[in-house]
């Protein structure tokens, strides 16, 4: 079991840095202000500062989001606890500023419950409707110990086109 665990997390690992390196490549950045931005497709604006170093209030300034202390520019998006779960969430969200890229991992079952928890969480953080969450840079995986039927798969978003459907 601790075989399989180990495994899956090496290739939850490999699978995420190989999406951060593609997005990288495809990503551009606002460089010499000290401030970069996120434009939300179809938002009305040309971007959401994600840098608080011109006094604008962006997701980023939510007490939820958390910056990774070790890695800079990644930030630990973190909700509410609720009575209901061990865990403060069922489901952890990373965001990197420099791909404007969202990784999400559900983790507890039932998956589908998860997923439509960390959506609706997620859309009014960032507020945003559903077309224009599906249009982020993003990836909703479930680990292996958690569900080996769904594990490996980029899930996305239950709203979006091409997205996999979960039983609730």
């Amino acid at each position: 079991m601790k075989k399989a665990l180990i495994f899956t997390v090496i290739i939850f690992i490999i699978v995420s840095v190989t999406f951060v390196v593609i997005l990288r490549m495809h990503s551009s950045t606002n460089t010499g202000t000290g401030t970069s931005t996120v434009t939300f497709p179809n938002s009305g604006t040309s971007g959401v500062r994600t840098s608080t170093s011109t006094g604008s209030a962006t997701f980023l300034d939510n007490p939820d989001v958390h910056p990774d202390q070790n890695n800079p520019g990644y930030y630990d998006v973190r909700g509410a606890s609720t009575a209901s779960s061990t865990m403060v969430n069922p489901y952890s969200i990373r965001y990197i500023a420099a791909t404007d890229y969202f990784n999400i991992v559900l983790l507890e079952e039932p998956i589908g419950e998860s997923r439509q928890r960390m959506q609706s969480y997620l859309m009014t953080l960032l507020g945003l409707t559903k077309d224009q969450m599906c249009s982020l840079n993003y990836a909703v995986y479930v680990p292996n110990d958690v569900n080996t039927t769904y594990s490996g798969m980029n899930l996305g978003f239950s709203f979006c086109p091409g997205a996999v459907p979960l039983p609730q």
